[in-house]
């Protein structure tokens, strides 16, 4: 349902050597140094969670997953379907899992499996559901998406510098058109939150 992006943060690191003149006479030394460079704490890693119909839910340790190789998913409940001039509710959160590093955070909303303008051969109606959906996404009071029709959404920015171990949760409520027709009965959709994170 949701999806992560962990990206590297680039670590750097020097090595300063100090030379003293000895004057009053000639010395020759030499040492080797071993330096371990640690990288570990320097990785941005974005977590990613969701709940259906329940708003005042928060998310708990064991609700993370990561959201990168593939998308993490939230189940509908059994038999669920959106009607026209219906909606559907649920919450969405993103996680910076990242030790020590702060990120801004993006959001884009899109179709993980688009059909396109494919149609059921037996009774012509559509198969694709997503570009008749409408959302509405808010973060706290601040609105993301008012009513956005599929077919207008863009990737927005969410959060300027997210902290370490912080969190942001996203009300969503996602609807269909009340004069929507019939040729879209039995057609189907999946809605992917995609988050993508930059380390600061």
């Amino acid at each position: 349902m949701a999806t992560g992006l962990k990206r590297m943060a680039l670590a750097g690191g020097s090595f300063l050597a100090a030379l003293a003149l000895l004057t009053s006479a000639l010395v020759t030394d030499r040492g080797e140094v071993a330096v371990r460079m640690d990288g570990s704490e320097n990785t941005f890693d974005l977590v990613v969670a969701g709940e259906w119909g329940n708003p005042g839910w928060l998310p708990q340790a064991s609700d993370w997953g990561e959201g990168d190789a593939r998308p993490y998913r939230v189940a509908l409940p059994s038999g669920a379907v959106l009607a026209p001039g219906g909606t559907v509710n649920l919450r969405v959160a993103a996680k910076n899992a990242s030790p020590r590093i702060a990120g801004a955070l993006t959001l884009e909303i899109r179709d993980p499996d688009p059909l396109g303008v494919a149609r059921n051969p037996k009774t012509g109606n559509h198969l694709e559901l997503f570009n008749q959906l409408e959302f509405t996404v808010k973060q706290e009071s601040e609105v993301i998406y008012d009513h956005v029709s599929a077919t207008g959404l863009g990737k927005r920015s969410v959060a300027e510098s997210l902290a370490p171990q912080d969190f942001i949760i996203f009300d969503v409520q996602i609807g269909l058109p009340q004069n929507l027709g019939n040729e879209w009965q039995g057609a189907t959709t999946g809605v992917e939150f995609h988050f993508e994170g930059e380390g600061l």
